[in-house]
């Protein structure tokens, strides 16, 4: 992620499997014309932008500037795809999925393409958001993940929301018992060189605060595991908790969004 401008992500399983396998149903050539197809509307935009600045006031110039920005970043990705498809692929180790794949077997598979991204050097830092609402549908729960979020004093909706967390933690953990498993380059466990963090961005309705949040792996060496901290601080913010966990992966950084500190608790015995 570029600070402010989150690269856009896979929605499915099958799209993630062609980013990192060799798909045999695709020549260079197809892919050197879907990339050229996507930067000449790119250009078309930039150019059509540019007749309009000269006639905007200096707000709309921000907000003009703002959104080629966004153009920007949307070339780079550009690039990094064109830069991508030189990268000899491996051949995928199972079948393509389907393109309908959802709920817990798309949540498994997306988990086990995770840690082969890692093992092949695919990509270092991984971000996925599980969808909640397949899932949901899968364990025969017809209420909408909105709704859970907001169960107020609802008994129904708290033991739909118990059942979600109780599979979804079942689902983080067979993910970590898969990287325990999983060999890195050098014969290691891939387990011991990661820092992998699971949590959420709300708690309950629209609350910000008190979130969870559960941190794991041997690649922060500093950070003392098996135990449960409760911040004592009102009010941390939650970027402390990500500096810390960037500063232990080796980024040298000294803020992090509105961080204010690391969090010297997580690094105490």
């Amino acid at each position: 992620m570029i600070f402010g401008n989150p690269i856009p992500g896979l929605n499915r399983p099958l799209d993630l499997f062609y980013t990192l396998f060799a798909n045999p149903n695709d020549s260079r050539a197809e892919l050197d014309a879907r990339l050229k197809k996507r930067q000449s509307i790119v250009d078309l935009v930039r150019i059509n932008g540019k007749s309009m600045n000269r006639t905007l006031s200096k707000g709309d110039r921000e907000k003009l500037d703002e959104y080629f920005t966004g153009v920007r970043q949307i070339e780079k990705g550009l690039e990094r795809q064109a830069k991508w498809a030189d990268v000899p692929k491996p051949k995928a180790p199972f079948d393509a999925p389907s393109a309908g794949l959802k709920g817990e077997d798309a949540i498994r598979l997306m988990y086990d393409m995770i840690i082969i991204s890692l093992q092949t050097d695919a990509t270092r830092v991984v971000t996925y958001r599980q969808p909640v609402c397949s899932l949901l549908e899968g364990m025969g729960i017809t209420l909408k993940a909105h709704s859970l979020s907001h169960y107020g004093f609802s008994q129904p909706r708290i033991q739909a929301s118990r059942e979600r967390d109780k599979k979804c933690t079942a689902l983080f953990a067979h993910f970590l018992d898969r990287l325990k498993e999983a060999k890195d380059s050098d014969g290691s466990r891939l387990f011991d060189n990661c820092i992998v963090s699971y949590g959420t961005n709300l708690r309950s309705g629209h609350e910000l605060k008190n979130l969870p949040a559960i941190l794991s792996g041997g690649g922060a060496k500093d950070i003392q595991h098996g135990r449960h901290i409760i911040l004592p601080e009102e009010d941390t913010p939650l970027a402390n908790y990500w500096l810390t966990g960037m500063q232990q992966a080796g980024l040298e950084l000294n803020r992090f969004s509105h961080s204010t500190g690391i969090l010297p608790v997580l690094l105490q015995a």
